[in-house]
């Protein structure tokens, strides 16, 4: 069933709320195809098919009216229909931007350095002779065959070949970037600034 209201003039009108369950008063509340609303009481509200009926005119509702005698003085009564509802006061817009900024990288870096030094030796030996160390120096015997009476081994010279750690700086340039919030204030949708 909807809510069209039809009154016995032929006046239209909708149903626009209805009294709340135990509702001593139990009037309901009509608003006329006229623009007016009216309440009338539940009792007159007739369900016919998917529409309502009101044996009486609209014109009843307002009016004290003479029925069989009788006078029959309407009671009116105003209801208090509260609500909220969401009110858009502003908008907020909030945008980011990337600033670049340059630093200077300057970390020590090491690196090996190897120096070669040549010793003449000039000595002769039966067999070749192995790599040796002293400390952190690596001695690597160089041979060679010389004639003699007899073939014999002699030590040359030996190449003496040593590490040194050396600490230097190679500053750098380097682009960081950091993202930067601002915001801007709009107003509501449909209000003047």
């Amino acid at each position: 069933m909807n809510d069209d209201v039809i009154f016995a003039d032929g006046t239209r009108g909708t149903l626009v709320a209805t009294p709340v369950p135990g509702d001593p008063n139990g009037m309901a509340e009509v608003l006329l195809s006229t623009g007016q609303t009216l309440f009338v009481p539940m009792s007159v509200l007739t369900p016919s098919g998917d529409r309502y009926q009101v044996a009486a005119h609209p014109a009843g509702f307002g009016e004290a009216v003479t029925q069989e005698g009788e006078t029959v003085i309407p009671l009116v009564a105003e209801t208090l229909s509260v609500g909220k509802r969401e009110v858009e006061t502003g908008r907020v817009r909030f945008s980011t931007t990337v600033t670049e900024r340059v630093e200077t990288v300057d970390e020590p870096l090491f690196k090996t350095v190897v120096e070669v030094k040549r010793v003449g030796v000039s000595q002769f030996v039966d067999a070749a002779p192995a790599v040796r160390y002293e400390q952190d120096v690596m001695i690597v015997p160089i041979m060679e065959e010389v004639l003699v009476v007899e073939k014999r081994l002699r030590v040359k010279e030996e190449v003496y070949i040593s590490q040194k750690r050396e600490e230097y700086r190679s500053p750098q340039q380097v682009t960081l970037r950091m993202e930067v919030l601002s915001e801007e204030r709009l107003p509501a949708a449909g209000t003047l600034e």
